[in-house]
């Protein structure tokens, strides 16, 4: 209440003043405030290769990142890298993540990557490289359902993480699992930290590494009993 009425006698107080100054001749009039400027847009240039090649037809994917409450998603059908291995999109001002990956299946002849918070300043651009020639590891695991069986056609997502230190781009990837609940996911970059997912069931393991030339077996879900990189 004490809230409303302070704004009551503000804005009585502004009225008086307005018409004081209407009433009054020779008395400057009131000068009409400035607008505030929106943000301008900002831009995000990708350009994704192939030891040095250029990649079209990649899923270029843009969404808010943790730190940026507004939300952006650019999936509208056009968002694949051009002949020349190109995409650009206009965004708000704000930190954003930047995927890029196949469409629809995904880490099958292109290791999917990403970079976190990438930040986008008032009308600056940023210009993100992705070079998709990258050493590779995989993670294999058995997802259960809530009652021990196997889970059968589920998501599974993989995604590397900074927790340990490394460095992006970051590798991702996604798939679903077999009717016997086994899932493999192939062509992700090596990182000491991926994040596993099971977002249909709730499921989320972190620690789980990849390395170069090995298969990281035991990427269980909901729960692994170690990790362990073997040679493929």
């Amino acid at each position: 209440m004490a809230s409303v009425l302070v704004r009551r006698v503000v804005l009585l107080a502004a009225l008086v003043a307005a018409s004081l100054v209407a009433a009054a001749p020779g008395l400057a009039t009131p000068v009409a405030a400035t607008p505030l400027r929106p943000a301008a847009a900002g831009r995000v240039n990708v350009v994704a290769t192939y030891a040095g090649q250029p990649v079209g037809q990649l899923a270029v994917l843009i969404n808010n990142s943790a730190s940026n409450p507004n939300p952006v998603d650019n999936f509208d059908g056009h968002n694949f890298t051009g002949a020349d291995g190109r995409y650009a999109r206009d965004v708000p001002p704000g930190n954003y993540d930047v995927h890029v990956a196949e469409y629809p299946g995904n880490n099958v002849t292109y290791g999917s990557q990403v970079v976190y918070e990438v930040a986008v300043p008032d009308g600056g651009v940023v210009d993100l490289a992705f070079e998709l020639d990258q050493p590779w590891g995989a993670i294999t695991g058995l997802v259960s359902n809530p009652d021990g069986s196997p889970a059968a056609n589920v998501q599974v997502d993989v995604f590397a993480t900074s927790a340990l230190g490394d460095q992006p781009p970051y590798g991702w990837g996604s798939t679903r699992t077999t009717a016997e609940g086994w899932y493999r996911i192939n062509l992700l970059r090596p990182n000491s930290y991926y994040v596993l997912f099971a977002p249909e069931l709730g499921y989320r393991v972190e620690g789980a590494p990849v390395q170069a030339g090995h298969t990281t077996v035991g990427g269980d879900l909901p729960n692994p009993v170690s990790f362990v990189p073997t040679p493929m």
